[in-house]
């Protein structure tokens, strides 16, 4: 690059990206994991995608778990997420761990949640309906009977709203088939949360019109009692 530093050369870089087959990251940092990581997906996922555009194939893509300098080794992220699952978000463990914390225990709840959307879109083979319908058992119907719900009303009921959006923009997007009795109760959440506390202005929702005409259509589109 010797006198051509910061110049633009498209066609050198899609000349060496041919042949890619693995996207390889390394996992340092034994306090954040790819499902609380966004820049796990964004850089990670966004260089697959780069390479599947113009190779036309998607390439594997591997962490490299060093958090342990002894027993560091080659994961896939795809075994990494699904494990982040398990140990987080869906844990009740780490769930009431999180609920200690208040306003922003519930903070990083919605984080992780917001996170599972990114996934969803640079790595869609990594995030399942089931993980969807899950997220939707815990924290919307509280199937662990930890009162999630009015946890969230009394520390930061914008945190949840934020999850609706997701749920709702996974949906509406095509990322999640969810059934239409699942569409109506987040919908029903959402438009609750909003009547109660305004909409939050996030990024995901403030301002969305085709989000609010999204949960306007599946609200008149319910059956009358």
């Amino acid at each position: 690059t010797a006198g051509m530093w910061g110049e633009d050369a498209p066609e050198a870089f899609d000349g060496q990206i041919q042949g890619t087959e693995v996207v390889l990251r390394s996992w340092s940092d034994s306090t954040t994991s790819p499902l609380s990581n966004k820049y796990t997906w964004y850089l990670g996922g966004s260089l697959c995608l780069a390479v599947e555009h113009l190779t036309g194939k998607s390439p594997e893509f591997i962490l490299s778990d060093l958090r342990d300098a002894d027993a560091a080794e080659l994961v896939s992220a795809k075994d990494a997420l699904r494990k982040d699952y398990r140990v987080r978000l869906f844990n009740r463990k780490w769930i009431e761990g999180m609920m200690k914390e208040g306003y922003a225990g519930a903070d990083q709840v919605s984080v992780h949640v917001t996170n599972t959307m990114g996934w969803e879109i640079m790595r869609p083979e990594s995030v399942s309906d089931e993980t969807w319908e899950e997220i939707v058992n815990i924290y919307l119907r509280d199937s662990k009977n930890l009162a999630i719900r009015e946890w969230f009303e009394a520390e930061n009921p914008y945190a949840l709203q934020e999850m609706d959006e997701v749920l709702l923009e996974a949906i509406r997007k095509g990322y999640w088939n969810a059934n239409e009795a699942t569409r109506l109760e987040i919908a029903e959440a959402y438009a609750q949360s909003v009547a109660r506390h305004g909409e939050g202005g996030g990024l995901r929702g403030g301002g969305n019109s085709k989000l609010e005409a999204f949960v306007k259509q599946v609200l008149e589109s319910a059956p009358n009692d």
